[in-house]
C-alpha cells in the first residue's frame, strides 16, 4: 500500500469520527419543561483537525552512507461553549443570549494595548 493511499484513509476516518461526533445534539442540549415553559440550551461547536507526513532519503554529511526515513502525525479536537438558550413559553420562543465577559474584558484590554501601542509609535514619529 502506498504511503499516500495510507494518509487519504486515515484523513477520511478522522473525519468521519469528528464529523459524526459533532451533530444537533451537540449544539442544542436536552430540553427542559417546567411551570408551562420549555428551555432548551445552546451551545457554539468547533471541530478541527491536521495531519502531516515526511519522508527522505539521501547520503550522510560526509558523502558516505545511504539512509532514509520518515513518519507522520494526525491531532484533532473538539470545543464547545454555551452561548444562551431559548424559552418557549406557549405560541412564543426568545433567545436569550449568555454574556461572556471574559471575553469581552480580553478583547477589550487587547484593543486597549493596540491603541496604546499605536499612539506612542506615532508621537515618537513626530518628534524626530
Amino acid at each position: 500500500m502506498e504511503v499516500s493511499t495510507t494518509i487519504n484513509d486515515l484523513a477520511r476516518s478522522v473525519v468521519d469520527r469528528i464529523t459524526g461526533s459533532v451533530g444537533s445534539q451537540l449544539v442544542f442540549g436536552p430540553a427542559y419543561e417546567a411551570a408551562g415553559r420549555t428551555v432548551i440550551p445552546v451551545s457554539e461547536v468547533r471541530y478541527g483537525f491536521g495531519l502531516g507526513a515526511g519522508g527522505g532519503s539521501g547520503t550522510g554529511p560526509d558523502g558516505q552512507g545511504q539512509g532514509s526515513g520518515g513518519g507522520g502525525g494526525a491531532g484533532g479536537g473538539v470545543q464547545a461553549r454555551p452561548v444562551g438558550f431559548i424559552d418557549v413559553t406557549g405560541d412564543r420562543a426568545e433567545f436569550f443570549p449568555i454574556v461572556d465577559y471574559t471575553r469581552i474584558a480580553l478583547a477589550s484590554l487587547v484593543a486597549l494595548t493596540t491603541l496604546v501601542l499605536a499612539v506612542s509609535r506615532t508621537s515618537r514619529r513626530a518628534r524626530r
